[in-house]
């Protein structure tokens, strides 16, 4: 019994490699790039595009988009919008995937996104309201 708990918590865990994306192996693989993120219900969370020089468009669901900026801060990636700083862990699955997992220093219990798919259509923002 305790056998067939353990072998359902263990295939029920986010399957993460022991070490972090470093800043490179990141820009290699989001450079160029939209990423599409569910959260841990299966649920759309939001799509983010990554420019050569370090730049983002964030398009959270429900949400405005946010233009941006990453970088590496020692084992997290961070994105620098208007709203504030957010940090993140980020650790490839297989070929293709990605699971992060929030990484503040201060903020709410910790968020985890997989990546739904990678593709190379622009984030689309509508357009603000004029003034």
């Amino acid at each position: 019994m305790i056998r067939g708990a353990l072998l359902a918590a263990l295939l029920a865990a986010p399957a993460m490699a022991a070490e972090p994306m470093t800043g490179a192996e990141f820009r290699a693989f989001s450079e160029g790039w939209t990423l599409h993120f569910r959260n841990e219900s299966g649920e759309y969370f939001g799509s983010e595009q990554y420019f050569p020089d370090g730049r983002t468009v964030w398009a959270p669901t429900g949400g405005r988009c946010r233009q941006g900026l990453w970088a590496e801060d020692q084992d997290r990636i961070c994105f620098l919008y208007d709203i504030g700083i957010s940090c993140w862990l980020l650790f490839p699955e297989g070929a293709e995937g990605v699971y992060a997992e929030s990484a503040d220093e201060e903020g709410p219990p910790t968020t985890r996104l997989w990546l739904m798919r990678r593709d190379q259509s622009p984030v689309l923002c509508p357009e603000e309201p004029g003034v």
